[in-house]
């Protein structure tokens, strides 16, 4: 994790907030692509798996201290999250991991990060949040809902994210953590 190395004047970073798993978790999770056996799929890379709680796009580095300062400030309770089926969403090549059930604290822990988030001058997405974890994109294969075995995951903190793509593909650093 970087810390509070700010970026350089004028830079203007990929940022994400996401739940970022342990590595036990993140064994569990891509363990479960022997579970399909898709043969088109293009899979996650292992240490790329997250949830994504509020994607920010690039960011201008000056704005970053007041974001993190507003973020400090959400009153946060740990809680877990229980994966336990497989989704491929309509009218997408996604393969998403999903729990049945949204646990209370994530999405009260969504909607304060985006009032904070509000008050800093960003927006949120259009679209309703829906925890996921990607596993696979381009699957081809029609698979609607899946059960799997549960993974248990518990949440202590969540994270500020950098993407970084180039030609190898997307590479996700995690800056700094905030625990629950």
């Amino acid at each position: 994790m970087r810390g509070r190395n700010f970026p350089e004047p004028g830079s203007k970073p990929r940022l994400f907030f996401a739940l970022w798993p342990s590595d036990s978790i993140r064994e569990e999770l891509n363990s479960t692509k022997s579970v399909f056996g898709l043969q088109q799929a293009i899979w996650t890379k292992k240490e790329n798996l997250h949830i994504t709680l509020a994607f920010l796009g690039s960011v201008e580095a000056a704005r970053i201290p007041n974001m993190f300062e507003a973020i400090s400030s959400i009153d946060r309770k740990t809680f877990e999250i229980t994966i336990d089926s497989a989704l491929q969403p309509s009218k997408s090549n996604m393969l998403w991991l999903t729990p049945k059930q949204t646990p209370y604290e994530l999405t009260r822990l969504v909607a304060d990060l985006w009032k904070q988030l509000r008050s800093c001058g960003f927006s949120p997405d259009q679209k309703c949040f829906f925890p996921h974890v990607t596993l696979a994109r381009s699957t081809c294969d029609q698979l609607m809902i899946q059960e799997i075995s549960p993974i248990c995951w518990p949440i202590y903190s969540f994270y500020l994210v950098e993407s970084l793509s180039d030609r190898f593909g997307s590479r996700y650093t995690a800056w700094e953590s905030w625990d629950l």
